[in-house]
């Protein structure tokens, strides 16, 4: 209700051509050919906005007098009048003109999720535009597409409907917030855009816009100050505005302090924030939100996740048995399914997590980064058995074996496996090795034995030999 009391005591005169009074029209007939577009900003974003729109005012022609007159719909006729001398229509009651207007149908009604809608090749005339949608409170919307045209006519004389825009202002608003992917691997990075609409420049309560900051809180990313961009309805205005991220807490602030001493306002236009943030956490998340004098906000939030692998080693005879001792190569392939020498894809440089005994891919030249990982040798066969890396992107992944468990050979094939999002996310495979094969001992006393049967047999054959011969002698 007060917002309706506020809209009385600031609603400007709705200006429009007079030629007769609201009495009847027995010559005259509609114009139909004075057309223009009428443009509605200042729509919450990333949700679904129906307007409706109905005309109260329409303009006809006396072919016989030569006259332009205005025809105020009935329904509208007891918020709709003259003014003191009797030159323009205005809209005594708005709250009554909105109760009447939604009581009929719609002469157009659309649904949107952008921010902004054109209405096109709208007849010259006095429209009210309603929105309504969730995330917002819209004050009705009066639209004349013409001005006076004993002022300013066209070449011919008459009327002259031109293209308007009007700023759908609401005390409440939702800010979107948009990512480019929402499943990338750590280290890398995130596009992120922001959705707002400027505060009304004075509320119902009659409170005077002084203060519009946003705040955008990330979780497990880090925002690029200098890739923060700013625009407000169309126009790139990231030099005027103060822009900040803390360097403890990570919290980006952008501040339009400069821009509400601009003389025009900017009451319902659209502002878009981008930036790029690499992500640094297996799970991340940010949360924008506003404050103003004038409009409250509600926050947008949008989150990521990430994948894993986790390789346990086993025996490749009996798979119950664990095997430790372990080091591996680990390669990024992206789309590529296989591994080869001469075409290796990527090789990956990995950090480990010794209190959650995991890897994950390094942020840039992170100091400690590896690209040999190792299973643990301690008393725990279970956990020693195991290697983990966290915080991949989808695609195949090659795991090298570089070193074997003591007694077991290398296995040249490797291992090759796939992250998917939303179906094989987290992965959990084993990695089979064979025993090297075993060869006879040498040197036992089973060849000790052997040898000295010999040696007696030779002995004795020579013996005999020599005995014979003498003999025959």
């Amino acid at each position: 209700m007060k917002r309706m009391k506020k809209l009385f005591a600031i609603l400007m005169t709705m200006a429009m051509v007079m030629g007769l009074s609201i009495t009847g029209f027995a010559a005259a007939e509609p114009v139909t050919d004075i057309k223009s577009d009428i443009k509605v900003t200042g729509l919450s974003s990333d949700v679904t906005t129906t307007i409706k729109v109905y005309q109260y005012a329409t303009l006809y022609f006396d072919e016989e007098t030569n006259e332009y007159s205005w025809e105020i719909a009935d329904w509208a006729r007891n918020s709709v009048g003259l003014n003191a001398d009797e030159t323009a229509y205005v809209i005594s009651n708005p709250a009554a003109l909105k109760l009447a207007a939604e009581k009929q149908v719609p002469l157009k009604e659309i649904t949107t999720k952008e921010t902004s809608y054109t209405f096109e090749d709208m007849l010259i005339g006095g429209y009210i535009i309603i929105p309504s949608d969730t995330a917002a409170q819209y004050e009705p919307l009066f639209a004349v597409n013409t001005y006076d045209r004993t002022v300013s006519p066209g070449e011919d004389g008459r009327p002259v409907a031109i293209d308007i825009e009007v700023a759908a202002k609401s005390e409440t608003h939702t800010i979107g917030k948009d990512q480019d992917d929402d499943f990338v691997q750590i280290g890398e990075t995130v596009d992120y855009t922001v959705k707002a609409t400027f505060p009304m420049s004075e509320d119902s309560e009659g409170n005077e816009l002084s203060n519009f900051v946003i705040t955008d809180t990330p979780v497990g990313l880090n925002i690029d100050v200098n890739s923060v961009k700013v625009t407000l309805a169309g126009e790139d205005i990231t030099n005027r505005i103060s822009k900040n991220v803390d360097d403890t807490s990570g919290v980006l602030t952008v501040d339009f302090g400069n821009v509400l001493n601009d003389v025009s306002k900017h009451d319902g236009e659209d502002i878009v924030i981008t930036y790029t943030a690499t992500v640094t956490a297996t799970e991340y998340n940010n949360s924008v939100s506003a404050t103003s004098d004038t409009t409250d906000y509600t926050p947008g939030r949008v989150d990521g996740d990430n994948g894993s692998i986790e390789i346990t080693k086993v025996d490749a005879e009996n798979q119950e048995l664990l095997l430790t001792g372990v080091e591996f190569e680990v390669y990024d392939l992206g789309d590529k399914t296989e591994w080869t020498e001469s075409n290796p894809g990527t090789a990956m440089s990995l950090v480990y997590d010794a209190e959650k005994g995991e890897y994950r891919p390094a942020i840039g030249a992170e100091e400690g980064a590896v690209t040999t990982i190792a299973t643990k040798e301690t008393e725990s066969v279970d956990d020693d058995s195991k290697l983990k890396i966290v915080g991949l992107d989808e695609g195949y992944y090659y795991f090298k074996e570089t070193k074997a468990p003591n007694g077991y050979a290398i296995n040249k094939d490797g291992l090759t496996v796939q992250i998917v999002k939303d179906e094989n996310e987290d992965l959990t495979v084993k990695f089979l090795n064979t025993k090297m094969a075993e060869l006879p001992e040498t040197g036992g006393m089973g060849t000790t034995l052997f040898t000295i049967a010999g040696c007696v047999i030779m002995i004795s054959a020579a013996g005999l030999f020599f005995a014979t011969r003498k003999k025959a002698n």
